[in-house]
């Protein structure tokens, strides 16, 4: 007779299934990352690039990136503030110097400029006015003072004669003594009006000055106004390329606002961007090296903006031949500056596992195996990587960065 099965061990014998296939998922899962890991161990080593540790000279640089700009560039700006009516020249047009790219309404300047005018011949007009007036005050006080010295003289003849009478006794001492009071008298009147000619003659040359002054200032003003009405007639200052020009008719434009640009078509130089954390780096007539459509071109450093913007400081490089046909306006290249030079250094050459002084995890090659190892790294140049510690020099090192299914491994096996 058949026995019924208790709860008790049906519940033992599906545990016990399922802990089997629990047990059996879990061999296969890491079963299976074992043979992928397995497999993914080795790598060709036909893929790789290798590097030769040795020894040389470094020339330490500072990469930038660059742009190649027009070597002249004119940024042509209004002078006043006058409404835009017609553009005459487009961009990407070849101009000449003198020729006209915009027409500006100058009505109002006009006028201004023909008021000022008048204002400085009426002025002109008072100052001759002014010049007469006083040249004719002067000429006055002059006969005036002429007229007092006669009559001193007379009073002067008078004393000496009543000064005879009396030693003759023909005159008496009271009336001595009277006529050389009144000579005195006059002396002193003579002296006090020659004394007010002279100051009345200095000030009027300080009038005459101030006034010629105010319209030596007025005359300014007037060529000022008249370099403006003839700057507002907007011409291109050389031959070269229109690049930019104002295309809205009808817009008011301000004092100083940017009108039209004139660009050299020919001759270029390059404009380049660096982290101000270098910039003290970089000082004026340091070489740079300029890297162009495989070709290397060095320059030197002529300028450098005084201060950072956004955390970047610009820099311009001029080229010895700025005329290379493959300079475009426009192209981006990649700069080196040349800060240090280092000789008899370890290094390997330079690949983009490079990305600055620092401590770096790079494979080196044993044999048919590349071992994971810490090497410190300094500065870089265009074609090598110094080498601070880490590295020997016949040493090979792998110059690029693995699959991330290799990251972490100590040990990679290479294969042909």
């Amino acid at each position: 007779m058949d026995r019924q099965i208790s709860p008790e061990r049906l519940k033992r014998e599906k545990q016990r299934r399922y802990l089997i296939m629990a047990a059996t998922a879990i061999i296969l899962f890491f079963g299976g990352w074992w043979f992928l890991s397995s497999m993914q161990s080795s790598v060709s080593l036909a893929s790789l690039r290798l590097g030769r540790v040795d020894r040389g000279e470094v020339q330490i640089a500072t990469s930038a990136s660059g742009e190649v700009v027009p070597a002249f560039e004119e940024m042509i700006t209004s002078p006043i503030q006058a409404r835009l009516i017609a553009v005459l020249k487009q961009a990407g047009d070849s101009v000449r110097r003198g020729d006209p790219l915009v027409e500006l309404d100058l009505q109002s300047v006009r006028t201004e400029f023909d008021k000022l005018q008048d204002e400085l011949r009426m002025k002109q007009t008072q100052l001759h006015r002014q010049e007469v007036q006083l040249r004719s005050e002067l000429n006055a006080k002059r006969r005036e003072l002429r007229v007092k010295a006669m009559q001193n003289d007379r009073k002067q003849a008078e004393m000496q004669s009543e000064r005879y009478l009396d030693s003759i006794g023909a005159g008496t001492a009271d009336r001595v003594r009277e006529v050389e009071l009144a000579n005195r008298v006059a002396a002193l009147e003579y002296e006090g009006m020659t004394e007010n000619l002279r100051d009345r003659e200095a000030t009027a040359a300080a009038e005459l000055a101030a006034s010629r002054l105010e319209i030596e200032i007025f005359r300014k003003t007037l060529d000022e106004k008249r370099r403006q009405l003839e700057d507002a007639r907007i011409a291109s200052p050389r031959d070269g390329v229109l690049t930019f020009v104002l295309r809205d008719i009808g817009s008011l434009i301000s004092p100083g606002a940017q009108v039209a640009t004139v660009s050299d078509p020919k001759h270029f130089r390059i404009q380049a961007d660096i982290a101000d954390d270098y910039a003290e780096r970089l000082h004026v007539g340091a070489k740079a090296v300029v890297h162009l459509d495989n070709r290397r071109i060095e320059g030197s450093i002529t300028n450098i903006t005084p201060a950072a913007k956004n955390g970047v400081v610009r820099f311009f490089v001029r080229l010895p031949a700025d005329d290379i046909p493959a300079l475009r306006s426009g192209l981006k290249v990649t700069v080196y500056v040349l800060t240090a030079l280092k000789n008899e250094c370890v290094r390997i050459p330079f690949g983009h596992y490079y990305h600055g002084e620092g401590v770096y995890e790079l494979y080196v090659r044993k044999g048919n195996v590349l071992e994971r190892r810490e090497v410190r790294l300094g500065g870089s140049g265009e074609s090598f990587v110094e080498v601070l510690s880490g590295l020997e020099p016949d040493e090979e090192v792998l110059l690029q960065t693995l699959d991330a299914a290799y990251k972490g491994r100590k040990k990679i096996k290479l294969k042909d």
